[in-house]
């Protein structure tokens, strides 16, 4: 926040749901996805396309990493895995 402060953080002290999902992500221009949860990412997709809402996701595993933004005029997350593994 020292390098921004106009920045918002908001924390929700619970997990994100199919119950909650729609509520939380709709006031939100940007959502950022480090979950380690498969039908969690899933989840976060469909709320952020639901309301055209870019995606940035990142993962680490180890001394590796990724970074992606995902959604908005691009590619979602089921359109680069149409089906969680089983």
């Amino acid at each position: 926040l020292e390098l921004n402060p106009t920045l918002t953080v908001k924390a929700y002290p619970e997990r994100f749901t199919k119950k909650n999902a729609m509520d939380l992500a709709r006031e939100y221009d940007i959502i950022l996805d480090c979950t380690d949860n498969v039908n969690t990412r899933y989840l976060i997709a469909e709320a952020a396309a639901n309301f055209n809402v870019p995606v940035v996701m990142g993962a680490a595993q180890r001394f590796d990493g990724q970074v992606a933004l995902l959604g908005a005029g691009g590619p979602c997350y089921r359109c680069l895995y149409p089906n969680p593994k089983a």
